[in-house]
């Protein structure tokens, strides 16, 4: 039976679908999100320079790079977060993918939809304000595509509970394990949202 989990935001109605937003609405909205720290920053301005030499950013055939989108997924407490095993990088991530502006609302709704297809779990699609984080990495050349860069926005994700998968490259894994353990740290990217869960739950745990 499909594990079910159920998010604590405001539910997107068919209202929520329309035109892919542009690159210079998104560009907006990086501008306006408030890194992390230095590392994110600069991904940041790379990623909102960018942005600001194309209206095709979401294009995966742009030979040096375009925009993808990704679900970072946690339970309520901040404890866990849900990865998937990507096979050509041979690696764990937090769920996402590129951006398809034909069925696409927004980066935000292509995260939802990545996360959908990566996990076959079934949610209620949620919407959060704005931007959890932004990040910028190389991808080695694969097949027919030659290196490029990913520009990635993520988008948090809050379940209610850590509902069992039934699928082998799904997994709930503690932040604590992603920051310390060596199968996941050795990922900085990893490593890094990982990090930024620690220190929301911390800030959680104060303003209790």
């Amino acid at each position: 039976m499909a594990s079910k989990w159920s998010l604590s935001f405001r539910l997107m109605s068919e209202n929520d679908v329309g035109p892919m937003e542009s690159a210079r609405q998104l560009r907006l909205e990086i501008i306006a999100f408030h890194p992390f720290d230095e590392r994110e920053a600069a991904d940041c301005r790379e990623t909102c320079r960018y942005l600001g030499t194309t209206e095709a950013a979401f294009d995966r055939g742009n030979g040096g790079g375009h925009i993808t989108a990704s679900a970072v997924v946690t339970d309520s407490l901040y404890r866990t977060m849900l990865l998937v095993y990507n096979a050509k990088l041979g690696i764990w991530l937090q769920p996402g993918g590129h951006v398809e502006p034909d069925v696409d609302a927004s980066t935000q709704s292509a995260a939802y939809r990545e996360l959908i297809e990566e996990t076959h779990v079934t949610v209620k699609l949620a919407k959060r304000d704005g931007i959890f984080g932004v990040g910028r990495h190389l991808i080695p050349e694969f097949d027919a595509f030659p290196r490029h860069f990913h520009y990635d926005i993520r988008y948090l994700f809050v379940a209610e509970g850590t509902c069992a998968t039934n699928r082998r490259f799904v997994r709930w894994v503690p932040v604590d394990e992603i920051a310390r353990n060596r199968t996941y740290s050795r990922q900085s990217d990893l490593k890094h949202l990982a990090t930024k869960l620690i220190n929301a739950r911390r800030s959680s745990c104060q303003a209790s």
